[in-house]
Protein backbone atom coordinates (compact mmCIF):
# COMPACT_ATOMS: atom_id res chain seq x y z
CA UNK A 1 0.00 0.00 0.00
CA UNK A 2 1.34 3.41 -0.88
CA UNK A 3 -0.09 6.56 -0.52
CA UNK A 4 0.25 9.80 -2.37
CA UNK A 5 -1.06 13.67 -0.68
CA UNK A 6 0.12 15.66 -3.95
CA UNK A 7 -1.94 13.43 -6.72
CA UNK A 8 1.04 11.70 -7.06
CA UNK A 9 3.79 13.77 -7.67
CA UNK A 10 5.48 11.58 -4.71
CA UNK A 11 4.83 8.35 -2.60
CA UNK A 12 5.15 7.17 0.66
CA UNK A 13 4.25 3.60 2.45
CA UNK A 14 1.31 3.08 4.00
CA UNK A 15 1.60 -0.78 5.32
CA UNK A 16 1.31 -0.02 9.38
CA UNK A 17 -1.12 -3.13 10.32
CA UNK A 18 -1.57 -5.01 6.96
CA UNK A 19 -0.33 -8.95 7.78
CA UNK A 20 2.43 -10.31 6.72
CA UNK A 21 1.16 -13.19 5.00
CA UNK A 22 4.53 -15.52 4.13
CA UNK A 23 7.36 -16.50 5.46
CA UNK A 24 9.49 -13.47 3.18
CA UNK A 25 7.98 -10.88 5.03
CA UNK A 26 6.30 -9.63 2.05
CA UNK A 27 2.98 -7.72 3.35
CA UNK A 28 -0.69 -9.15 1.89
CA UNK A 29 -1.04 -8.16 -1.76
CA UNK A 30 -3.66 -5.32 -2.09
CA UNK A 31 -6.55 -6.19 -4.35
CA UNK A 32 -9.10 -3.65 -3.92
CA UNK A 33 -10.14 -0.64 -1.92
CA UNK A 34 -14.02 0.95 -0.76
CA UNK A 35 -14.39 4.02 0.84
CA UNK A 36 -17.02 5.03 3.34
CA UNK A 37 -17.72 8.13 5.01
CA UNK A 38 -13.91 8.92 6.72
CA UNK A 39 -13.35 4.91 6.41
CA UNK A 40 -11.46 3.30 3.76
CA UNK A 41 -11.41 -0.29 3.34
CA UNK A 42 -8.81 -2.60 1.74
CA UNK A 43 -9.59 -5.82 0.41
CA UNK A 44 -5.98 -8.39 0.34
CA UNK A 45 -4.96 -11.23 -1.37
CA UNK A 46 -4.88 -13.43 1.80
CA UNK A 47 -5.34 -10.86 4.90
CA UNK A 48 -8.95 -10.71 4.68
CA UNK A 49 -10.75 -6.94 5.02
CA UNK A 50 -8.11 -4.14 6.64
CA UNK A 51 -9.71 -0.61 7.16
CA UNK A 52 -8.27 2.91 7.83
CA UNK A 53 -9.30 5.72 9.90
CA UNK A 54 -6.91 7.83 8.86
CA UNK A 55 -6.42 7.55 5.28
CA UNK A 56 -4.20 4.55 5.57
CA UNK A 57 -1.56 5.77 8.50
CA UNK A 58 -2.95 2.88 10.42
CA UNK A 59 -4.56 -0.73 9.49
CA UNK A 60 -6.36 -2.20 11.41
CA UNK A 61 -8.21 -5.88 10.76
CA UNK A 62 -11.73 -5.92 9.60
CA UNK A 63 -12.88 -9.56 9.02
CA UNK A 64 -12.85 -12.37 6.69
CA UNK A 65 -9.62 -13.31 7.73
CA UNK A 66 -6.93 -15.89 6.02
CA UNK A 67 -9.50 -14.74 2.85
CA UNK A 68 -8.81 -13.55 -0.79
CA UNK A 69 -10.78 -10.19 -1.28
CA UNK A 70 -11.55 -9.46 -4.98
CA UNK A 71 -13.82 -6.81 -4.90
CA UNK A 72 -15.50 -4.46 -2.09
CA UNK A 73 -18.17 -2.26 -2.89
CA UNK A 74 -20.28 0.10 -0.40
CA UNK A 75 -24.15 0.33 -0.59
CA UNK A 76 -25.47 2.64 2.41
CA UNK A 77 -24.34 1.21 5.66
CA UNK A 78 -23.68 -2.00 4.03
CA UNK A 79 -20.50 -3.40 2.81
CA UNK A 80 -20.00 -5.87 0.12
CA UNK A 81 -16.87 -8.18 -0.07
CA UNK A 82 -15.88 -11.31 -2.51
CA UNK A 83 -13.57 -13.70 -1.58
CA UNK A 84 -12.40 -16.88 -3.36
CA UNK A 85 -9.01 -18.20 -5.03
CA UNK A 86 -8.02 -17.64 -8.88
CA UNK A 87 -10.90 -19.64 -10.46
CA UNK A 88 -12.54 -20.75 -7.52
CA UNK A 89 -16.17 -19.83 -6.80
CA UNK A 90 -16.46 -16.35 -5.94
CA UNK A 91 -18.84 -16.18 -2.14
CA UNK A 92 -20.16 -12.69 -1.65
CA UNK A 93 -20.47 -11.43 2.24
CA UNK A 94 -22.04 -8.48 3.49
CA UNK A 95 -21.31 -6.39 7.29
CA UNK A 96 -23.26 -3.84 8.31
CA UNK A 97 -20.98 -2.74 11.16
CA UNK A 98 -17.47 -1.86 9.02
CA UNK A 99 -16.36 -5.39 9.77
CA UNK A 100 -17.37 -6.57 13.55
CA UNK A 101 -19.60 -9.45 11.83
CA UNK A 102 -20.13 -10.41 8.47
CA UNK A 103 -22.67 -12.66 6.92
CA UNK A 104 -23.57 -15.07 3.42
CA UNK A 105 -25.18 -12.56 0.53
CA UNK A 106 -24.72 -14.82 -2.31
CA UNK A 107 -27.51 -16.53 -2.16
CA UNK A 108 -29.19 -17.02 -5.68
CA UNK A 109 -25.40 -16.44 -7.14
CA UNK A 110 -24.37 -19.69 -9.37
CA UNK A 111 -21.10 -21.10 -8.93
CA UNK A 112 -18.80 -18.48 -10.63
CA UNK A 113 -15.84 -16.29 -10.03
CA UNK A 114 -17.15 -13.21 -9.40
CA UNK A 115 -14.45 -10.40 -10.62
CA UNK A 116 -16.47 -6.79 -9.87
CA UNK A 117 -19.30 -5.64 -7.75
CA UNK A 118 -20.81 -2.00 -8.79
CA UNK A 119 -23.65 -0.17 -6.82
CA UNK A 120 -26.24 1.69 -8.43
CA UNK A 121 -28.95 3.22 -6.16
CA UNK A 122 -30.28 0.23 -3.83
CA UNK A 123 -29.16 -1.85 -7.00
CA UNK A 124 -26.07 -4.05 -6.14
CA UNK A 125 -24.76 -5.84 -9.25
CA UNK A 126 -22.09 -8.92 -9.37
CA UNK A 127 -20.54 -10.02 -12.50
CA UNK A 128 -17.74 -12.62 -13.18
CA UNK A 129 -17.89 -15.95 -15.60
CA UNK A 130 -21.39 -16.43 -15.52
CA UNK A 131 -22.27 -12.91 -16.61
CA UNK A 132 -24.20 -10.25 -14.59
CA UNK A 133 -26.43 -10.94 -11.51
CA UNK A 134 -28.84 -8.27 -9.69
CA UNK A 135 -29.66 -7.85 -6.07
CA UNK A 136 -32.21 -5.39 -5.20
CA UNK A 137 -32.38 -6.45 -1.46
CA UNK A 138 -28.61 -5.76 -0.31
CA UNK A 139 -27.79 -9.18 -1.59
CA UNK A 140 -30.34 -11.61 0.49
CA UNK A 141 -30.76 -13.04 -3.26
CA UNK A 142 -29.86 -12.49 -6.73
CA UNK A 143 -31.31 -13.01 -10.19
CA UNK A 144 -29.75 -12.91 -13.58
CA UNK A 145 -29.92 -9.92 -15.70
CA UNK A 146 -28.09 -11.26 -19.04
CA UNK A 147 -30.97 -10.74 -21.67
CA UNK A 148 -28.99 -10.06 -25.20
CA UNK A 149 -25.37 -10.45 -23.68
CA UNK A 150 -24.25 -12.83 -25.66
CA UNK A 151 -20.96 -12.65 -24.25
CA UNK A 152 -21.00 -14.42 -20.25
CA UNK A 153 -17.23 -13.84 -19.86
CA UNK A 154 -17.81 -9.97 -17.80
CA UNK A 155 -14.59 -9.06 -16.21
CA UNK A 156 -15.69 -5.51 -15.58
CA UNK A 157 -18.95 -2.97 -14.55
CA UNK A 158 -19.41 -0.01 -14.25
CA UNK A 159 -22.78 2.90 -13.63
CA UNK A 160 -22.73 5.87 -14.36
CA UNK A 161 -25.78 7.76 -14.50
CA UNK A 162 -28.90 5.75 -15.73
CA UNK A 163 -26.21 3.31 -17.54
CA UNK A 164 -24.72 0.52 -16.86
CA UNK A 165 -21.48 -0.91 -18.48
CA UNK A 166 -20.35 -4.90 -18.55
CA UNK A 167 -17.17 -4.80 -20.30
CA UNK A 168 -16.40 -8.69 -21.80
CA UNK A 169 -13.52 -11.08 -21.52
CA UNK A 170 -11.88 -12.04 -25.29
CA UNK A 171 -12.85 -16.00 -24.19
CA UNK A 172 -14.13 -19.03 -25.89
CA UNK A 173 -14.43 -17.32 -29.35
CA UNK A 174 -16.57 -14.28 -28.32
CA UNK A 175 -15.24 -11.17 -29.62
CA UNK A 176 -13.93 -8.30 -26.76
CA UNK A 177 -16.87 -6.02 -26.37
CA UNK A 178 -18.24 -3.56 -24.10
CA UNK A 179 -21.93 -3.95 -23.80
CA UNK A 180 -24.67 -0.74 -22.18
CA UNK A 181 -27.84 -1.05 -20.57
CA UNK A 182 -30.11 1.62 -19.81
CA UNK A 183 -32.71 -0.48 -17.56
CA UNK A 184 -30.50 -2.05 -15.16
CA UNK A 185 -29.57 -4.71 -16.55
CA UNK A 186 -32.92 -6.15 -18.28
CA UNK A 187 -31.68 -5.96 -21.63
CA UNK A 188 -28.07 -5.18 -23.08
CA UNK A 189 -26.55 -3.35 -26.77
CA UNK A 190 -23.70 -3.35 -28.02
CA UNK A 191 -21.80 -0.19 -27.31
CA UNK A 192 -18.94 -0.14 -29.30
CA UNK A 193 -20.68 -2.55 -32.00
CA UNK A 194 -18.71 -2.36 -35.50
CA UNK A 195 -15.25 -2.09 -34.36
CA UNK A 196 -14.47 -5.91 -35.19
CA UNK A 197 -10.92 -5.67 -34.30
CA UNK A 198 -9.23 -3.70 -31.24
CA UNK A 199 -5.98 -3.36 -33.26
CA UNK A 200 -6.92 -0.17 -34.50
CA UNK A 201 -4.10 0.99 -36.68
CA UNK A 202 -5.77 4.68 -38.10
CA UNK A 203 -7.83 6.98 -37.24
CA UNK A 204 -8.69 10.52 -38.11
CA UNK A 205 -11.50 12.87 -37.38
CA UNK A 206 -13.63 14.51 -40.17
CA UNK A 207 -15.94 16.90 -38.75
CA UNK A 208 -18.59 15.41 -36.20
CA UNK A 209 -16.77 11.68 -37.61
CA UNK A 210 -13.97 9.67 -36.26
CA UNK A 211 -12.39 7.01 -38.93
CA UNK A 212 -10.34 4.10 -38.38
CA UNK A 213 -8.40 1.12 -39.56
CA UNK A 214 -7.88 -2.25 -37.98
CA UNK A 215 -5.80 -5.34 -39.77
CA UNK A 216 -7.80 -7.02 -41.89
CA UNK A 217 -11.39 -5.37 -41.87
CA UNK A 218 -10.73 -2.23 -43.90
CA UNK A 219 -12.24 1.44 -42.92
CA UNK A 220 -14.57 1.90 -40.25
CA UNK A 221 -16.64 4.92 -39.56
CA UNK A 222 -17.98 6.25 -35.90
CA UNK A 223 -20.57 9.47 -35.56
CA UNK A 224 -20.87 9.39 -32.35
CA UNK A 225 -17.25 9.56 -30.51
CA UNK A 226 -16.34 5.95 -30.96
CA UNK A 227 -19.50 4.76 -29.74
CA UNK A 228 -20.40 2.82 -32.53
CA UNK A 229 -18.75 1.82 -35.69
CA UNK A 230 -19.89 1.15 -39.25
CA UNK A 231 -18.03 -0.67 -42.63
CA UNK A 232 -17.12 2.34 -45.14
CA UNK A 233 -14.95 0.25 -47.42
CA UNK A 234 -16.99 -0.32 -50.61
CA UNK A 235 -14.77 0.50 -53.29
CA UNK A 236 -11.24 -0.44 -51.55
CA UNK A 237 -9.78 -3.46 -53.53
CA UNK A 238 -7.42 -3.87 -50.33
CA UNK A 239 -8.81 -3.37 -47.19
CA UNK A 240 -5.07 -3.39 -45.18
CA UNK A 241 -5.26 0.38 -45.15
CA UNK A 242 -2.31 1.82 -43.97
CA UNK A 243 -3.45 5.49 -43.30
CA UNK A 244 -6.23 7.88 -43.94
CA UNK A 245 -6.38 11.72 -44.56
CA UNK A 246 -8.88 14.54 -44.99
CA UNK A 247 -8.72 17.31 -47.51
CA UNK A 248 -11.66 19.93 -47.38
CA UNK A 249 -12.14 22.12 -50.48
CA UNK A 250 -11.00 25.44 -50.84
CA UNK A 251 -12.94 26.06 -53.64
CA UNK A 252 -15.91 27.55 -51.99
CA UNK A 253 -18.18 24.40 -52.25
CA UNK A 254 -17.41 23.38 -48.78
CA UNK A 255 -16.78 19.62 -49.98
CA UNK A 256 -14.43 17.06 -48.32
CA UNK A 257 -12.26 14.39 -49.59
CA UNK A 258 -11.14 11.53 -47.75
CA UNK A 259 -7.77 9.62 -49.02
CA UNK A 260 -6.49 5.98 -47.78
CA UNK A 261 -3.26 4.51 -48.64
CA UNK A 262 -3.44 0.54 -49.23
CA UNK A 263 -0.70 -1.67 -48.28
CA UNK A 264 -0.57 -3.02 -52.08
CA UNK A 265 -2.84 -0.99 -54.01
CA UNK A 266 -1.94 3.07 -53.65
CA UNK A 267 -4.64 5.44 -52.93
CA UNK A 268 -8.28 5.62 -53.04
CA UNK A 269 -10.41 8.76 -52.40
CA UNK A 270 -13.83 9.37 -51.05
CA UNK A 271 -16.13 12.24 -51.65
CA UNK A 272 -18.76 10.85 -49.60
CA UNK A 273 -17.39 10.11 -45.99
CA UNK A 274 -16.31 6.72 -46.70
CA UNK A 275 -19.65 5.44 -48.93
CA UNK A 276 -17.49 5.07 -52.05
CA UNK A 277 -13.98 5.09 -52.88
CA UNK A 278 -11.87 5.27 -56.40
CA UNK A 279 -8.53 4.68 -57.11
CA UNK A 280 -6.47 7.25 -57.90
CA UNK A 281 -2.77 6.20 -58.64
CA UNK A 282 -1.63 7.79 -62.03
CA UNK A 283 2.55 8.33 -61.45
CA UNK A 284 2.03 6.84 -58.03
CA UNK A 285 5.78 4.45 -58.65
CA UNK A 286 5.68 2.71 -55.53
CA UNK A 287 2.09 1.86 -54.37
CA UNK A 288 2.50 0.10 -50.90
CA UNK A 289 1.32 3.15 -49.38
CA UNK A 290 2.77 4.21 -45.40
CA UNK A 291 1.38 7.52 -44.82
CA UNK A 292 -0.46 10.76 -46.13
CA UNK A 293 -0.59 13.99 -45.46
CA UNK A 294 -2.34 17.14 -47.22
CA UNK A 295 -1.43 20.60 -47.97
CA UNK A 296 -3.45 23.05 -49.37
CA UNK A 297 -4.34 21.31 -52.44
CA UNK A 298 -1.28 19.39 -52.26
CA UNK A 299 -1.31 15.34 -51.24
CA UNK A 300 1.77 14.49 -50.31
CA UNK A 301 2.42 10.21 -49.90
CA UNK A 302 5.16 8.24 -48.10
CA UNK A 303 5.76 4.86 -49.55
CA UNK A 304 8.13 2.09 -49.18
CA UNK A 305 10.60 4.06 -52.23
CA UNK A 306 9.86 7.74 -50.50
CA UNK A 307 8.15 10.38 -50.57
CA UNK A 308 5.33 11.37 -53.45
CA UNK A 309 3.58 14.60 -54.34
CA UNK A 310 -0.11 15.00 -55.81
CA UNK A 311 -1.03 18.81 -56.91
CA UNK A 312 -4.11 18.14 -58.27
CA UNK A 313 -5.96 16.22 -55.33
CA UNK A 314 -4.70 12.47 -56.66
CA UNK A 315 -5.03 12.82 -60.08
CA UNK A 316 -1.57 12.53 -60.93
CA UNK A 317 1.64 12.22 -58.70
CA UNK A 318 5.38 12.86 -59.11
CA UNK A 319 8.21 11.74 -57.11
CA UNK A 320 9.98 13.98 -54.42
CA UNK A 321 13.76 13.65 -55.30
CA UNK A 322 14.96 14.13 -51.77
CA UNK A 323 13.77 13.08 -49.05
CA UNK A 324 14.32 11.53 -45.38
CA UNK A 325 17.12 9.09 -44.26
CA UNK A 326 15.89 5.79 -45.38
CA UNK A 327 13.16 4.80 -47.86
CA UNK A 328 10.48 3.74 -45.40
CA UNK A 329 8.09 6.36 -44.31
CA UNK A 330 5.92 5.34 -41.95
CA UNK A 331 4.20 8.97 -41.22
CA UNK A 332 3.95 12.64 -42.64
CA UNK A 333 2.41 15.65 -41.17
CA UNK A 334 2.07 19.44 -42.35
CA UNK A 335 2.20 22.38 -39.79
CA UNK A 336 2.03 25.33 -41.17
CA UNK A 337 4.49 26.00 -43.79
CA UNK A 338 6.69 22.92 -42.63
CA UNK A 339 6.16 19.12 -42.96
CA UNK A 340 7.15 16.57 -40.85
CA UNK A 341 7.96 12.59 -41.55
CA UNK A 342 8.33 9.54 -39.40
CA UNK A 343 10.82 7.21 -40.71
CA UNK A 344 11.41 3.21 -39.20
CA UNK A 345 14.34 3.66 -36.95
CA UNK A 346 15.53 7.18 -37.87
CA UNK A 347 13.22 9.43 -36.08
CA UNK A 348 11.76 12.59 -37.34
CA UNK A 349 12.54 14.62 -40.14
CA UNK A 350 11.31 18.36 -41.04
CA UNK A 351 11.25 20.21 -44.09
CA UNK A 352 10.53 23.77 -45.00
CA UNK A 353 10.68 23.78 -48.44
CA UNK A 354 7.87 21.52 -50.15
CA UNK A 355 9.99 18.23 -49.26
CA UNK A 356 13.01 18.83 -51.46
CA UNK A 357 15.07 19.13 -48.01
CA UNK A 358 15.22 17.47 -45.13
CA UNK A 359 17.14 18.17 -41.76
CA UNK A 360 16.72 15.31 -39.02
CA UNK A 361 14.24 17.08 -35.52
CA UNK A 362 15.13 14.50 -32.76
CA UNK A 363 16.48 15.95 -29.47
CA UNK A 364 14.45 14.29 -26.66
CA UNK A 365 13.32 10.82 -28.47
CA UNK A 366 14.61 8.14 -26.78
CA UNK A 367 17.07 5.56 -28.30
CA UNK A 368 17.29 1.82 -27.27
CA UNK A 369 20.60 0.03 -25.76
CA UNK A 370 21.87 -0.03 -29.63
CA UNK A 371 21.40 3.70 -30.19
CA UNK A 372 18.55 3.03 -32.23
CA UNK A 373 15.23 5.82 -32.59
CA UNK A 374 11.53 4.66 -31.61
CA UNK A 375 9.66 3.74 -35.08
CA UNK A 376 7.55 6.92 -35.17
CA UNK A 377 4.47 5.48 -36.85
CA UNK A 378 1.96 8.76 -36.64
CA UNK A 379 1.60 12.31 -35.82
CA UNK A 380 -1.33 14.89 -34.84
CA UNK A 381 -1.34 18.58 -34.82
CA UNK A 382 -3.19 20.92 -32.45
CA UNK A 383 -2.20 24.67 -32.81
CA UNK A 384 1.43 25.06 -32.47
CA UNK A 385 1.64 21.41 -30.81
CA UNK A 386 2.49 18.39 -32.61
CA UNK A 387 2.47 14.72 -31.12
CA UNK A 388 4.59 11.83 -32.73
CA UNK A 389 2.92 8.57 -32.18
CA UNK A 390 5.70 5.92 -31.80
CA UNK A 391 6.62 2.06 -30.61
CA UNK A 392 7.53 3.81 -26.83
CA UNK A 393 4.82 5.76 -26.51
CA UNK A 394 3.39 9.66 -27.29
CA UNK A 395 5.43 12.44 -27.49
CA UNK A 396 4.86 16.02 -27.78
CA UNK A 397 6.90 19.15 -29.59
CA UNK A 398 5.96 22.91 -28.93
CA UNK A 399 9.44 24.29 -30.72
CA UNK A 400 8.88 22.76 -34.65
CA UNK A 401 10.85 19.69 -33.44
CA UNK A 402 13.85 21.42 -31.51
CA UNK A 403 12.68 19.03 -28.65
CA UNK A 404 10.22 16.50 -27.19
CA UNK A 405 8.80 15.23 -24.29
CA UNK A 406 6.77 12.02 -23.46
CA UNK A 407 3.19 12.61 -22.54
CA UNK A 408 2.27 8.79 -21.86
CA UNK A 409 0.57 9.18 -18.57
CA UNK A 410 -2.48 6.44 -17.97
CA UNK A 411 -1.61 4.79 -21.37
CA UNK A 412 -0.73 0.77 -20.61
CA UNK A 413 0.09 0.64 -24.12
CA UNK A 414 2.61 2.45 -25.62
CA UNK A 415 2.77 0.73 -28.93
CA UNK A 416 0.90 4.05 -30.69
CA UNK A 417 -0.05 3.31 -34.42
CA UNK A 418 -2.84 6.11 -35.08
CA UNK A 419 -3.50 9.93 -33.61
CA UNK A 420 -5.93 12.08 -34.03
CA UNK A 421 -7.52 15.74 -32.45
CA UNK A 422 -11.18 16.52 -31.83
CA UNK A 423 -12.40 18.91 -30.25
CA UNK A 424 -10.39 19.12 -27.08
CA UNK A 425 -8.70 15.60 -27.32
CA UNK A 426 -6.26 13.74 -28.75
CA UNK A 427 -7.09 9.97 -29.83
CA UNK A 428 -4.47 7.28 -29.74
CA UNK A 429 -4.88 3.46 -31.54
CA UNK A 430 -2.70 0.97 -29.99
CA UNK A 431 -1.32 -2.48 -31.48
CA UNK A 432 -3.73 -4.55 -29.79
CA UNK A 433 -5.19 -1.82 -26.88
CA UNK A 434 -8.01 -0.38 -28.50
CA UNK A 435 -8.71 3.45 -28.76
CA UNK A 436 -7.74 5.65 -25.99
CA UNK A 437 -7.95 9.43 -24.88
CA UNK A 438 -6.87 12.06 -22.64
CA UNK A 439 -7.42 15.72 -22.82
CA UNK A 440 -5.14 18.15 -24.60
CA UNK A 441 -4.90 20.76 -21.56
CA UNK A 442 -3.17 17.61 -19.99
CA UNK A 443 -0.37 17.81 -22.27
CA UNK A 444 0.13 21.00 -23.53
CA UNK A 445 -0.43 24.45 -21.49
CA UNK A 446 -2.58 25.76 -23.92
CA UNK A 447 -5.42 24.36 -26.44
CA UNK A 448 -8.06 26.74 -28.22
CA UNK A 449 -9.74 23.79 -30.16
CA UNK A 450 -12.22 25.51 -33.31
CA UNK A 451 -15.39 24.32 -32.97
CA UNK A 452 -16.91 24.81 -36.44
CA UNK A 453 -19.68 22.37 -36.27
CA UNK A 454 -22.71 22.43 -33.58
CA UNK A 455 -22.82 18.97 -31.51
CA UNK A 456 -25.01 16.24 -32.46
CA UNK A 457 -26.31 15.41 -29.02
CA UNK A 458 -26.13 16.36 -25.31
CA UNK A 459 -22.93 15.52 -23.55
CA UNK A 460 -21.23 16.12 -20.50
CA UNK A 461 -17.30 15.84 -19.92
CA UNK A 462 -15.35 14.40 -17.26
CA UNK A 463 -13.99 17.69 -15.37
CA UNK A 464 -10.34 18.58 -15.61
CA UNK A 465 -8.46 18.64 -13.38
CA UNK A 466 -10.05 15.62 -11.16
CA UNK A 467 -8.63 15.38 -8.45
CA UNK A 468 -8.65 19.20 -8.12
CA UNK A 469 -8.03 21.57 -5.51
CA UNK A 470 -9.80 24.39 -5.75
CA UNK A 471 -11.17 24.75 -8.82
CA UNK A 472 -11.65 22.84 -12.01
CA UNK A 473 -13.62 23.10 -14.99
CA UNK A 474 -16.80 21.33 -16.80
CA UNK A 475 -17.88 21.21 -20.12
CA UNK A 476 -20.71 20.15 -21.52
CA UNK A 477 -22.66 20.19 -25.11
CA UNK A 478 -26.25 21.47 -26.28
CA UNK A 479 -27.34 20.04 -29.64
CA UNK A 480 -30.10 23.06 -29.41
CA UNK A 481 -30.87 25.74 -27.13
CA UNK A 482 -32.09 24.31 -23.59
CA UNK A 483 -33.25 25.10 -19.95
CA UNK A 484 -30.06 23.74 -18.21
CA UNK A 485 -29.44 23.35 -14.64
CA UNK A 486 -25.61 22.37 -13.67
CA UNK A 487 -25.21 21.64 -9.77
CA UNK A 488 -22.83 20.14 -7.63
CA UNK A 489 -23.72 17.41 -5.05
CA UNK A 490 -22.43 16.16 -1.78
CA UNK A 491 -22.09 12.13 -0.76
CA UNK A 492 -25.40 12.22 0.87
CA UNK A 493 -27.28 14.13 -2.02
CA UNK A 494 -27.27 17.68 -0.72
CA UNK A 495 -27.07 20.56 -3.50
CA UNK A 496 -24.06 22.37 -2.65
CA UNK A 497 -23.58 24.63 -5.69
CA UNK A 498 -26.03 25.53 -8.77
CA UNK A 499 -23.62 26.18 -11.33
CA UNK A 500 -26.04 27.10 -14.19
CA UNK A 501 -29.62 27.72 -13.77
CA UNK A 502 -30.99 28.90 -16.94
CA UNK A 503 -31.41 28.32 -20.62
CA UNK A 504 -28.29 28.24 -23.11
CA UNK A 505 -27.92 28.32 -27.01
CA UNK A 506 -26.65 25.20 -28.84
CA UNK A 507 -23.17 24.86 -28.55
CA UNK A 508 -20.18 23.31 -26.35
CA UNK A 509 -20.27 25.35 -22.95
CA UNK A 510 -17.33 25.38 -20.14
CA UNK A 511 -18.20 26.30 -16.27
CA UNK A 512 -15.96 26.89 -13.53
CA UNK A 513 -16.16 25.15 -10.18
CA UNK A 514 -14.88 26.67 -7.27
CA UNK A 515 -14.65 24.14 -4.18
CA UNK A 516 -12.19 26.52 -1.88
CA UNK A 517 -15.27 26.30 0.45
CA UNK A 518 -15.83 22.55 0.94
CA UNK A 519 -14.13 19.71 2.35
CA UNK A 520 -12.10 17.27 0.65
CA UNK A 521 -13.65 14.22 -0.63
CA UNK A 522 -16.13 12.70 -3.32
CA UNK A 523 -18.59 15.19 -4.89
CA UNK A 524 -21.19 14.17 -8.17
CA UNK A 525 -22.28 16.82 -10.80
CA UNK A 526 -25.29 16.60 -12.80
CA UNK A 527 -26.54 18.04 -15.93
CA UNK A 528 -30.33 18.33 -16.52
CA UNK A 529 -30.87 20.06 -20.18
CA UNK A 530 -34.54 19.27 -21.12
CA UNK A 531 -34.99 15.22 -20.87
CA UNK A 532 -31.04 15.04 -20.88
CA UNK A 533 -29.52 13.95 -17.19
CA UNK A 534 -26.21 13.00 -16.61
CA UNK A 535 -24.17 12.45 -13.57
CA UNK A 536 -20.75 12.34 -12.94
CA UNK A 537 -18.23 12.08 -10.12
CA UNK A 538 -15.31 14.63 -9.11
CA UNK A 539 -12.60 14.53 -6.55
CA UNK A 540 -11.93 17.52 -4.05
CA UNK A 541 -8.34 16.72 -2.57
CA UNK A 542 -6.44 19.42 0.20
Amino acid sequence: MFLSTNNGMSWSSANSGLPLPDQFGNVASVMCFAVSGANLFAGTGGGGVFLSTNNGTSWTEAGLTNSRVGALAVSGTNLFAVTGRFLDSGVVFRTTDNGTNWTAASSGLPNMWVRCLAVKGTNLFACGDGGVFLSSDSGTSWSSVNARLPNTEVSSLAAAGTNLYAGTRHFAGYTLAVFLSTDFGTDWVVYNEGLTDTRVRVLVASGMYLLAQNDSGGVFLSRDSGKSWTTASSGLTNTYVSCLAVSTSSDGTGGTNLFVGTGYDGVFVSTNNGTNWNAVNSGLANTRVLSLAVSGTNLIAGTEGGVFLSTNRGTSWSPVKSGPIGTYVNSLVVGGAYIFAGTYNAGVFLSTNSGVNWTAVNSGLPKDQNGILPHVMCFAVSGANLFAGTDGGVFCTTNDGVSWTAVNTGLTNTSVEALAVSGAYLFAGTDGAGVWCRHLSEMITSVEPVVTELPHEFFVQQNYPNPFNPSTTITYALPKSSEVKLSVFDMLGREVSVLVGESKDAGVHQVKFDGSNLASGVYFYRLKAGVFVATKRLLLLR
